[in-house]
């Protein structure tokens, strides 16, 4: 990352795309005393790191979808699940630290991961006392606003909670 003069940060690693060339990400930087510059058009080279580390994360989803039997349209999930475990392993470009602990000071909590793709038999709330109180499914990840998981019921193809 290279430094302005006058305490400005130059950012590396911005394209032109929309979700960075918009009035909020102005407004953000210029409160903050952050330069930012895009880099020239068709020039992934200027964002090396960034795109370095997209490859990285493809790579783990593509892997996580294959050995779940999944299809593509999954990406989503194996995305996230992908972003969860590149943050609490060891990283090379971090001297072997784990990022988790680096940004937030603590050990992260390994006894809430589970396998993406696993069969699973989660709990179904049910209204009648003789349905069945669970149901096979695919583990799909951490569920963002709840405490629990998501999976892909196999009997429906939704994705529920539990």
């Amino acid at each position: 990352m290279l430094f302005s003069p006058v305490n400005a940060l130059d950012i590396q690693g911005c394209d032109h795309g929309g979700e960075f060339d918009n009035h909020a990400f102005h407004k953000l930087f210029a409160d903050n005393g952050i330069q930012f510059r895009f880099s020239c058009p068709r020039t992934s080279q200027q964002t090396g790191k960034s795109e370095r580390m997209i490859r990285n994360i493809n790579h783990v989803i593509r892997t996580l979808l294959f050995q779940a039997h999944l299809p593509p349209n999954y990406w989503a999930e194996a995305l996230n699940m992908a972003i969860i475990l590149l943050n609490v392993l060891p990283s090379r470009a971090l001297d072997n630290e784990i990022p988790f602990t680096r940004l937030l000071g603590a050990t992260p909590n390994y006894s809430v991961l589970r396998t993406f793709g696993c069969l699973c038999y989660p709990y179904l709330d049910t209204t009648h006392k003789l349905e069945p109180r669970a149901t096979p499914s695919t583990l799909l990840g951490h569920a963002t606003h709840h405490r629990g998981y998501r999976f892909l019921n196999l009997n429906t193809n939704k994705i529920i909670i539990s």
